[in-house]
């Protein structure tokens, strides 16, 4: 029974420690966004705000701060920024289970890494767009994108 509660007593310092740890690096990136300029520095900001604020289940505010990234890369015409843009969207839209905006937007990030020749990045939506597929049940699909 003792080790029974030590278990959940250290994962509950460990779930602690490491929120405050995301909202230590939120409360630092939100203070650099302050002070940069429009450049591709304060969209990299913007999307590591959106990655904090997934990582803590906060998916309507890591959309915010996507699209804010995806806005500005946009407007500086920066590629990459606006596709990992569009990954983070489409990765917070996946975690509420809205898969057609998911797959809307993993579809955008892609177009834009077989642009510009990213394949991490393509990779990457393959795996995600396979994980959306296997949650929908669509397996055949699923798998297609796991094999390419």
């Amino acid at each position: 029974m003792r080790k029974n509660i030590s278990v959940k007593i250290i994962a509950f310092f460990l779930f602690a420690c490491n929120s405050f740890a995301q909202n230590k690096e939120i409360d630092s990136l939100l203070t650099c966004l302050k002070t940069e300029k429009d450049d591709t520095n304060k969209v990299w900001t913007y999307y590591n705000i959106s990655n904090a604020f997934e990582a803590i289940g906060s998916n309507d505010t890591s959309i915010l701060y996507a699209n804010e990234a995806k806005k500005l890369a946009e407007k500086i015409k920066f590629d990459k920024g606006l596709g990992l843009a569009y990954f983070n969207i489409g990765a917070a839209y996946g975690n509420k289970d809205n898969y057609p905006d998911a797959l809307q937007n993993y579809f955008l990030a892609l177009k834009i890494y077989e642009k510009i020749d990213f394949k991490k990045g393509m990779a990457n939506v393959y795996t995600c767009l396979g994980n959306i597929y296997r949650r929908q049940e669509k397996y055949h699909e699923a798998r297609e994108k796991y094999y390419l």
